[in-house]
């Protein structure tokens, strides 16, 4: 039934039959538990280095997130259960404006690093603010970034890129906002505008990067260092919940809904979510019923790519950073076991949801950011999301739960675009 909903774009909840109640390791994943610490340890390390290069954005705390209490009148379909829903704000994370900051800043500073090591530049233990010498700077100005993205992720990447003084070149598909590209050139980086969908966009990136040597290619379907960037947001998620007296464990378990194009940026979150939390978290990724990419591979299988064009979809949405067709299968893989399951939404609901949180709380989110706020209100009151808590185990724990809608993008969005979405218009 779930495959019939999906192929006529309708909403649907998918519970995980292969979620497991824990993930033994050492089963062929691409990360383990140690480079999720190491990972935690080197972000902490680049913040001094972020708020020197970027003083007028980045305050004392780094690139870090506020989490907010949710009114239960924002959160739709609640009904009278009782539910404690935050809203994770990456919306407004300094500098980029989302979630991309993360695995963008991350593996862009960290390859920065390792190059200018392995050039001479410096030693192996030089603190990530060596990359501010002038010598350090004329090197990385002789070497390029490269990198394919809907939007955030490409402005990510650009802004520090350039910031370093790398050569920057964004290869966008037909789905990018024009703002975005403008706000990349502003920056200095390069834009190469592409016609079709993401996908191709980035085969044709890493064909581009194949023939420079000097480039390094940030490869949001299958890089380590962009999933460990996102895995290394959830101590301070944890560090924020322990302060507002939430602390997570078998009486009050953790439901966290998060916005998932390719997956990179879900599935690092939803990995680090787990190794701090086992069991007691459960992960929902959230998708547009036009680019249930994740839903797809994971429906189709594991053993080769599957695209929502298999299942009769276009990928067209006005939620721009999920507008994915092809979900990365490194991730789906590491999500096999780990995933509690898959809530898509209608551009419609999403748009709904930017205006109800502009008029009733002033937030400024993306369509995107959105994606995952029907997440409890299905979970705990649709026949799927209550046969998935049965299915967990949990009965009178879910009076005490916490639920954790992750919000993707939006603070730097243009006013006429925001507008545009507010009165239900379509920009590009």
């Amino acid at each position: 039934m779930v495959e019939v909903d999906v192929r006529a774009g309708k909403p649907v909840l998918w519970i995980n039959p292969e979620r497991a109640a824990t993930v033994p390791g050492g089963q062929g994943d691409a990360i383990d538990r140690r480079d999720f610490a190491e990972a935690c340890e080197a972000w902490q390390a680049m913040q001094p280095l972020l708020l020197a290069l970027f003083p007028r954005d980045v305050g004392e705390r780094g690139v870090a997130s506020d989490l907010l209490a949710l009114d239960r009148g924002l959160v739709p379909g609640l009904g009278d259960t009782e539910a404690t829903v935050y809203l994770k704000r990456d919306d407004s994370l300094p500098v980029a404006g989302s979630i991309k900051a993360r695995g963008g800043f991350f593996e862009v500073v960290r390859h920065a690093h390792a190059a200018c090591v392995e050039a001479g530049i410096f030693a192996g233990d030089a603190p990530f603010e060596a990359l501010r010498e002038p010598r350090a700077r004329a090197f990385l100005a002789t070497r390029r970034l490269l990198v394919a993205s809907t939007g955030n992720l490409g402005l990510s990447v650009g802004l520090i890129g350039r910031a370093l003084g790398f050569a920057v070149d964004v290869h966008m598909s037909r789905d990018a906002k024009d703002w975005k590209k403008s706000r990349l050139r502003d920056a200095g980086a390069q834009v190469i505008e592409h016609a079709s969908d993401y996908i191709s966009a980035v085969h044709a990136a890493a064909q581009d990067a194949g023939r420079d040597p000097a480039c390094h290619f940030v490869d949001d379907e299958h890089s380590a260092d962009l999933f460990l960037g996102y895995s290394a947001a959830v101590p301070e998620l944890k560090a924020q919940l322990d302060e507002a007296g939430m602390a997570i464990g078998p009486d009050r378990p953790l439901f966290v809904y998060l916005p998932c194009g390719i997956g990179g940026a879900p599935g690092g979150i939803a990995y680090g979510l787990h190794e701090l939390f086992g069991g007691d978290v459960h992960c929902f990724f959230a998708e547009p019923v036009a680019a249930p990419c994740m839903l797809t591979q994971m429906l189709g299988g594991y053993d080769a790519p599957h695209s929502v064009y298999d299942f009769g979809l276009d990928g067209r949405t006005e939620a721009d950073g999920l507008a994915v067709t092809q979900a990365s299968l490194l991730v789906a893989r590491m999500m096999r076991a780990r995933l509690a399951g898959v809530l898509t939404e209608s551009d419609e609901a999403m748009l709904g949801y930017v205006r109800r949180l502009h008029d009733a709380a002033g937030l400024r989110l993306e369509p995107s950011a959105t994606a995952g706020l029907s997440g409890p209100g299905r979970l705990l009151t649709s026949p799927e999301g209550l046969a998935c808590l049965e299915g967990l185990g949990i009965g009178a724990e879910r009076a005490n739960a916490v639920h954790v809608v992750w919000a993707t993008g939006g603070s730097l969005v243009p006013d006429v675009i925001f507008q545009a979405w507010l009165a239900r218009e379509e920009l590009s």
